[in-house]
């Protein structure tokens, strides 16, 4: 175990001295990769795992199985962590929430919470915005318990102000906004209607309250647990900034 901790606290180290990669940097790292996986994977055949080389202990017909019994290992959750940082850092890879979670729970486990807490604000210092499903959702919830809902929002913020996006356009922490897809509205040779997935952080649910003809003091919150994420008319101008964004990556890839 002391070697396992030791690979703990370098982990940590590595969270606290790297730079904290933006998303529109990512994005445009992970588009190289994901063309040159997908021709890879066309020419040699596999899964687009195998061919991109990411998460390597998930090809096999036993993967599930073998990750499971890795589940309170923790030097082989360290171990997977350093692995999705690498791709993180290099391709943009999005990070997969579930192995930083275990390695929390793994920590609780041990009564550890000086050491959890270290790890969750050093993890949360890149990846406080980032959110893939109800996994993260757990992992916000936890980091809020561990640190405090005060450092989460301090750690939130310095994320958000490195994205190139104005500050209204920052959106609202415990909610993840995700446009859809979109349709050109009828009568217009340039406005499109956007179609919008939502996650709340905190329970995972998927639906949001809107008050009938909200106005700037309004607040949205999530249908299932209630929770408030902020005014709408923040909301609305993430949202619009989403979309504009979107309609520039189509645009880039030659889909519309």
């Amino acid at each position: 175990m002391g070697d396992d901790l030791q690979r703990l606290s370098a982990l940590i180290d590595r969270l606290d001295s790297t730079p904290v990669q933006g998303s529109l940097e990512a994005r445009r790292r992970n588009k190289a990769f994901s063309r040159a996986a997908i021709s890879r994977m066309f020419d040699g055949g596999g899964t687009f795992g195998e061919a991109a080389g990411t998460m390597p202990w998930l090809n096999g017909p036993d993967a599930v199985q073998n990750l499971r019994a890795l589940n309170d290992d923790l030097g082989a959750q360290i171990g997977m962590v350093n692995h999705i940082l690498d791709t993180w850092f290099k391709h943009g890879e999005p990070v997969a929430p579930h192995y930083p979670f275990r390695i929390a729970v793994i920590l609780r486990k041990m009564k550890r919470p000086d050491l959890e807490s270290d790890f969750l604000r050093a993890f949360g210092r890149h990846f406080i915005s980032h959110h893939y499903g109800a996994r993260s959702a757990d992992l916000g919830t936890r980091m809020e318990k561990v640190l405090g809902e005060q450092v989460c929002d301090e750690l939130w913020l310095a994320s958000e102000a490195l994205e190139e996006r104005p500050v209204a356009a920052r959106g609202v922490r415990k909610l993840g906004v995700f446009p859809l897809h979109s349709a050109p509205v009828a009568g217009s040779a340039t406005a499109r209607n956007f179609t919008f997935e939502f996650l709340c952080k905190r329970c995972g649910g998927r639906n949001i309250n809107v008050p009938d003809g909200p106005d700037d003091g309004d607040m949205v919150t999530c249908s299932s647990c209630t929770l408030a994420f902020g005014p709408f008319p923040v909301l609305k101008e993430y949202c619009n900034w989403l979309a504009l964004e979107k309609i520039k990556d189509d645009e880039m890839e030659g889909i519309r």
